[in-house]
């Protein structure tokens, strides 16, 4: 991104297109002073090689605005929460650009260690999203992954965050940034991958992830299948097929 290799990048996307990805994620958070102008870059080139939609991750007004109004489908913000004046801010962009929005389980700065505390956190933030006009299929929710060398109980308490906030709020879609699970261990596809299977049979929906991982994408489709998400286990023989 710091080069401009446009077709680095390019290619990058082909290749996660072909690998199964379902959003194409994009982030300029590292380049703090230009973000607007490389979040800008970056919608254009990615929808130069494929019409899948975006996934915008950034904490940055202008660059969300920027980026939901180049998009050429509505996009996924990732993300919204109850701190400050981020609800307003992005509710009123996705309300505007009929972006879907990736909710985040805390009412604070500070992540709940509680599973409890995650699920109500969701509840009040998806009844509000709904409450101003967020469509329930345009509602997702982030149980928070914390890495589990940090705290032994990390994996479970997100397992038990799924699970809850599946049965309190099932309009909503659950996903979460998966990795942060393995932070500081070895083998932290291996964790992943396991992290997964377990997270899919609590009722996770999706996941950001490397979908050039092979082992991790026959996961995510095992899973499914298994979890009775696959409809005559269609998906999963259309990957190995």
């Amino acid at each position: 991104m710091a080069a401009k290799d446009h077709l680095a990048l390019q290619e990058l996307v082909r290749l996660q297109v072909e690998s199964g990805a379902d959003f194409i994620d994009i982030n300029a958070g590292t380049f703090i002073s230009t973000e607007t102008e490389m979040m800008s870059w970056l919608v254009e080139l990615v929808q130069e090689v494929t019409d899948k939609p975006l996934c915008v991750d950034t904490t940055n007004a202008d660059a969300l605005a920027t980026a939901l109004q180049l998009a050429q489908k509505p996009a996924l913000i990732n993300s919204i929460s109850m701190e400050g004046t981020r609800f307003e801010d992005v509710s009123r962009l996705a309300l505007k650009f009929g972006s879907s929005v990736i909710g985040l389980c805390q009412t604070g700065e500070k992540i709940p260690d509680r599973a409890e505390e995650r699920i109500s956190a969701g509840i009040e933030l998806a009844e509000r999203l709904r409450h101003i006009g967020i469509p329930e299929e345009n509602i997702y929710l982030d149980p928070l992954v914390n890495a589990v060398a940090v705290n032994q109980q990390a994996a479970m308490t997100v397992f038990h965050t799924v699970q809850g906030l599946k049965a309190k709020v099932p309009f909503a879609k659950i996903v979460c940034g998966l990795s942060n699970v393995g932070f500081g261990l070895p083998k932290r596809k291996l964790i992943n991958r396991s992290f997964l299977a377990m997270l899919t049979a609590a009722g996770l929906d999706g996941a950001i992830i490397d979908p050039l991982d092979q082992e991790m994408m026959e996961m995510a489709y095992a899973s499914d299948m298994l979890a009775g998400k696959d409809f005559r286990c269609r998906r999963y023989l259309k990957m190995f097929r």
